[in-house]
């Protein structure tokens, strides 16, 4: 069994209150914490003013985050998560377990998620489970990548990898990931320098720690376990970076619906696009060749669309000044799978998208037979990657500029117009310069 623990304590000042890492004297005894990646949690802290600058410094909150050695359990690599409580003011956590191989000089995951609200202390009913078929017999290296979210406390969006110490006779050789009804998946493609200073294999931060600190400033990302009205109506699920040399895509993120919007507002292909793209530019310079986009348009709450479209109409000033050779060429697929809905619906769809006033994209016409997604690999999971062909409406135009920010904005007016049309079936959104 493995364990990390570390402590936070509060800074607060009649100014301000501030957050910061210490290890308690009573722990120094041992070895050096990593301060870095230890589970902490934080409660709010007290009204009371300070007098003077003086800071007071208060321990908030402790606990253990633990795992067992992977093992094989009939055919599969199985590992169990669980955390301990030392002083947190909760008795419950949502604790999340994935399964990591080491294959190709790099770690994948691998198998299903585990994922529950679980009492401290462990054991058989307090414990998730994360599995993985076995279908190589090779001596791979596995580890179990853990988050623990104290329930009603914020706390850190930090990870924790614990690493069995030796190989097992097990690899998983299946490709692509199973994914939960309301994911929102986006796929960066294209040629990914990283910077000299960026090392995946030791940087503090990987691209899901990454993306989760970008998105919480926009609101709409939710931490687990956060109550508080309007903390986010999407939760992050996963992200990963993709070595070179395998298809063309770089980087890939995943989030959670948490709960309908009422009035539902539009999809947060922008804002997504916007944290992947920042997250890219943070790890490497990132030649952007296509972005994709799944979404779960039968998920999303029924209703009025005027909420939505007002979404979209009001991100158009920020493409106003732009210069005129900012823009190019474009196409941009709306895949509907094995339902034929997308393609039923586009007629309506190009009239509606021409009708609306707006100058980011522009010169609209349908491109039957084309498709934006052709030669992107690999595609996007439990969907491009089955290998039926898809049912997707194609329009040509042009876009204000080629960024993150713009592709974000066409993904959501497509698929604005496409939900208005009627479709309500999960939709890939794949936009590319021509």
């Amino acid at each position: 069994m493995f364990k990390t623990a570390s402590a936070l304590i509060i800074l607060a000042t009649a100014e301000s209150t501030a957050l910061s890492l210490i290890a308690p004297a009573h722990a120094r005894t041992g070895p050096a914490l990593d301060l870095r990646s230890g589970p902490f949690a934080a409660r709010p802290a007290s009204t009371g003013k300070t007098e003077g600058t003086e800071a007071q410094r208060v321990l908030i909150c402790r606990f253990n985050t633990s795992a067992d050695r992977i093992h094989r359990s009939s055919g599969q690599a199985s590992g169990h998560a669980w955390w301990e409580n030392i002083d947190c003011d909760t008795d419950q956590a949502v604790v999340t377990a994935r399964l990591q191989q080491y294959v190709g000089g790099s770690w994948k995951y691998a198998g299903s998620t585990g994922r529950k609200t679980v009492y401290s202390g462990g054991g058989s009913a307090n414990r998730v489970v994360a599995r993985a078929d076995c279908n190589a017999r090779t001596q791979t290296r596995w580890r179990t990548v853990v988050d623990v979210d104290s329930v009603g406390i914020l706390d850190d969006p930090f990870r924790r990898y614990i690493e069995t110490k030796r190989p097992i006779t097990c690899r998983n050789r299946r490709r692509g990931v199973t994914m939960a009804d309301g994911t929102l998946f986006c796929a960066l493609h294209g040629t990914l320098d990283l910077h000299p200073w960026y090392d995946p294999a030791t940087a503090d931060a990987d691209p899901y720690i990454l993306f989760h600190s970008r998105a919480e400033t926009y609101r709409w990302l939710a931490s687990p376990g956060d109550g508080r009205p309007g903390s986010g109506l999407w939760g992050m699920n996963d992200a990963g970076l993709d070595p070179r040399g395998e298809g063309t895509r770089r980087l890939w993120f995943r989030a959670a619906q948490q709960e309908p919007a009422m009035p539902r507002r539009a999809v947060p292909a922008q804002q997504l696009l916007d944290c992947a793209g920042a997250v890219a530019d943070r790890m490497g310079r990132l030649d952007l060749k296509a972005a994709q986009v799944l979404v779960p348009l039968d998920d999303l709450p029924a209703g009025p669309v005027e909420g939505a479209y007002g979404d979209i109409v009001g991100g158009l000033p920020w493409f106003a000044e732009l210069p005129a050779q900012a823009g190019t060429a474009v196409v941009v697929s709306l895949d509907s799978g094995t339902s034929t809905a997308a393609a039923d619906a586009a007629p309506a769809m190009e009239e509606r998208l021409r009708e609306i006033r707006q100058k980011v994209f522009t010169g609209i016409t349908s491109a039957p037979g084309e498709d934006a997604a052709r030669g992107l690999a690999p595609g996007v999971p439990d969907f491009q990657e089955s290998g039926v062909p898809g049912h997707r409406v194609t329009f040509e135009g042009h876009l204000a500029e080629w960024s993150y920010e713009a592709a974000g904005w066409l993904t959501a007016f497509i698929c604005e117009a496409a939900i208005e049309q009627g479709v309500r079936v999960p939709v890939v959104a794949t936009v590319r310069p021509v």
